[in-house]
């Protein structure tokens, strides 16, 4: 039985990728006989665009953690509380929030490439004025530019990889870039730190950045094209497409001028509407707090660190780094290749979709106890081990930095701090694939493909950027920087992991128990999901009759 449902599922994607070779199938649109349309560009420039944006989407996992190795050193520079210093973490993670579906909106009518180009160009100029900022407010200011610029990028990055593959090519596209996110994000502070480890301080890893942002946006002028096409109103050319590679071809075939767009008021508004899906909620209930929570940790570690009794210096914050870096990157790596799953269509068996959201909700358990393990015992373990150093230090051997072996081990910490990185990766890893399952059911009223998803990320990004700020008032306990600042770490740490653990849990039983009536009723019926399966399911058949 398996084996002629597996039959089946290779028919219909050969079949549903020939369909877009010949006009539209339901709301999804395929590829047209226009040079215009991004499916019909050779494989080597789909490659060469998709490595201009993979580029230029690395600099936004640069951007975001960028100053955790030297945290200490912000708050010194500039003579402002920790919680200040979070802040210009916090307010980034904000404003990528925020802008994520106004971009989104914006790009219906003037296309993606100009957006992404601009966005770039934003990036660029926040991290080159922190380079000459001289106080906590142009430091702040900066860290917004290059927040809005995240929203860009995060908000159509989905959609432009889909304008130019096929459905089946596109979940491996966006494992590479979750994976590059992952690299980028949490190995930016280990070479941060060691950069930051010189006379010009953390102004060199904010150089190195700008050189290959400056790379991407070249890259994206001359090789990423307008992936933005309306099939429906584009007219068939009576020409074929040119075939000549000489560098004017090349430069009209990226279709430099903005694209423009003339989307009704229902359509601009679906960005906005896809944050009140409940399915997105739920998602974000299960994966936020620990997302959050490893953000705002690794935000807060240089201030407790580097400051007495311990005085570890940036390259040493940067190394705990490597627990983080390695182990997430293996357990995302490795759910990719065990379960890489296959877009679920319209026309797959309602059976199928049934096990493949319990799959994906199975996922999350382990990533679950993962994130409560690791946050739990690193609360404890650095709280603990700051706490009686505290103690022990007396007033007048406070400004002698003793060995820090003998006192803390920075391997532990990262271990235990990694394996909570690697638990938000798990469930990062859930959570897109459980949505990514529901979405042809909802995709006409929630924001269009990928519409759950983004929903999903603004939410969550939203709430890390508030968590982050907050974080160190609630490290302190209360207690400012007595008693080494971590007074309130373990209590922090134990409500993230017991809260995160135990309200995941609910949401994976209510899920995995109430998923389909909650999918019908989300579609404007009394129907459960696969009721709305069924009914897209003879649809299909009618179109192949």
């Amino acid at each position: 039985m398996d084996e002629g449902n597996s039959k089946v599922d290779v028919e219909f994607d050969n079949w549903f990728d020939t369909e877009k070779d010949m006009g539209e199938w339901g709301e999804q649109k395929f590829s047209h006989d226009s040079s215009a349309d991004p499916l019909n560009r050779s494989p080597q420039r789909k490659a060469l665009a998709f490595f201009a944006l993979c580029l230029a989407f690395s600099i936004v996992g640069m951007q975001r953690l960028m100053f955790v190795s030297v945290n200490a050193i912000i708050t010194a520079q500039f003579s402002i509380s920790s919680t200040q210093t979070a802040a210009l973490t916090g307010i980034a993670f904000i404003f990528s929030a925020i802008s994520n579906p106004l971009w989104e909106m914006l790009s219906m009518k003037v296309g993606k490439r100009g957006i992404l180009i601009f966005a770039s160009v934003l990036m660029l100029a926040g991290s080159l004025w922190n380079m000459r900022a001289r106080s906590f407010g142009e430091f702040l200011g900066g860290r917004i530019f290059e927040g809005l610029g995240w929203g860009a990028f995060e908000g159509l990055i989905r959609g432009a990889v889909g304008d130019m593959y096929y459905e089946s090519q596109i979940p491996a596209r966006m494992r590479i870039l979750s994976i590059i996110d992952l690299v980028f994000t949490w190995g930016t502070p280990i070479i941060g730190g060691y950069l930051s480890q010189t006379v010009d301080g953390y102004g060199n890893q904010i150089m190195v950045m700008n050189i290959a942002q400056a790379i991407s946006i070249f890259l994206l002028i001359i090789v990423f094209p307008e992936t933005a096409f309306n099939r429906s109103t584009h007219p068939t050319p009576s020409t074929p497409i040119p075939t000549t590679r000489s560098f004017k071809t090349w430069l009209k075939t990226l279709h430099t001028m903005p694209y423009l767009g003339n989307p009704s008021k229902e359509e601009l508004l679906k960005p906005l509407k896809g944050l009140t899906s409940p399915i997105a909620i739920l998602v974000f209930v299960l994966s936020s707090l620990p997302s959050a929570a490893a953000y705002a940790f690794a935000s807060s570690l240089s201030g407790f660190l580097s400051a007495s009794p311990l005085f570890i210096f940036p390259s040493q914050v940067g190394y705990i780094f490597l627990g983080p870096f390695l182990l997430s990157i293996i357990s995302y790596g490795l759910l990719s290749i065990i379960s890489p799953g296959k877009p679920i269509t319209p026309t797959s068996p309602g059976k199928k979709l049934g096990k493949s959201t319990t799959s994906a909700l199975r996922i999350a358990i382990p990533g679950l106890i993962l994130f409560a393990t690791g946050t739990i015992s690193f609360s404890e373990y650095v709280s603990t081990t700051v706490i009686s150093q505290t103690i022990g230090v007396s007033s007048k051997s406070v400004f002698v930095t003793s060995h820090l072996d003998m006192y803390m081990s920075l391997r532990v910490i990262g271990l235990v701090f990694g394996v909570m990185v690697a638990g938000v990766a798990v469930l990062n890893f859930s959570a897109q694939r459980y949505l990514s399952l529901h979405e042809g059911l909802t995709e006409s009223k929630r924001g269009g493909k990928g519409g759950l998803e983004r929903a999903h990320n603004v939410l969550k990004t939203l709430f890390t950027g508030i968590v982050v700020i907050a974080m160190p008032s609630w490290i302190e306990g209360g207690m400012g920087k007595e008693m080494g600042g971590v007074m309130g770490l373990k209590n922090t740490g134990l409500g993230f992991g017991v809260f995160g653990f135990v309200g995941g849990v609910g949401v994976v039983v209510g899920l995995w128990m109430l998923g389909d009536k909650i999918v019908g009723w989300e579609m404007g019926g009394n129907k459960n999901g696969k009721e709305v399966q069924e009914e897209y399911v003879y649809k299909i058949k009618q179109l192949e009759v």
